[in-house]
């Protein structure tokens, strides 16, 4: 076989697989309003609480994944699928806040397989007079 050939091959390859990997459907955002917000690549979700009058922000809880392209992760799930395999590089491009009633925010970014997981907690302080 000859070396344009090959490189033919590949070529049309890397076609296939970016496009089966682009045919899947994206996880979407979601959110439960004060408790927690998930986003998956090219969305964002918020899950604040607010002022039931005015609608302004009181708690900020809020995933962001705006700039991030799941360039690697198609790439990925273009060659499982050619495999027969079911797609799941794409599912772990996102970013996950959580946080009951406390100030929570998760983002991520960029072309390869990234994930953010940002969690807020109280912890319970014991009085000594108890």
């Amino acid at each position: 076989m000859s070396k344009l050939t090959t490189r033919r091959i590949l070529a049309a390859s890397a076609v296939a697989i970016v496009a089966a990997g682009a045919s899947a459907a994206p996880a979407h955002a979601a959110s439960t309003p004060g408790v927690s917000a998930t986003c998956a690549p090219g969305e964002s979700a918020d899950a604040s609480i607010r002022n039931p009058i005015n609608g302004n922000v009181l708690i900020p809880i809020t995933a962001d994944c705006k700039r991030a392209a799941p360039v690697t992760a198609a790439l990925g799930d273009g060659l499982l699928r050619l495999f027969g395999q079911e797609p799941i590089l794409r599912d772990l491009n996102q970013a996950i806040a959580v946080g009951p009633a406390l100030p929570t925010k998760a983002s991520i970014a960029g072309g390869g397989i990234t994930a953010a997981i940002a969690v807020t907690a109280v912890r319970r302080i014991r009085s000594p007079m108890c």
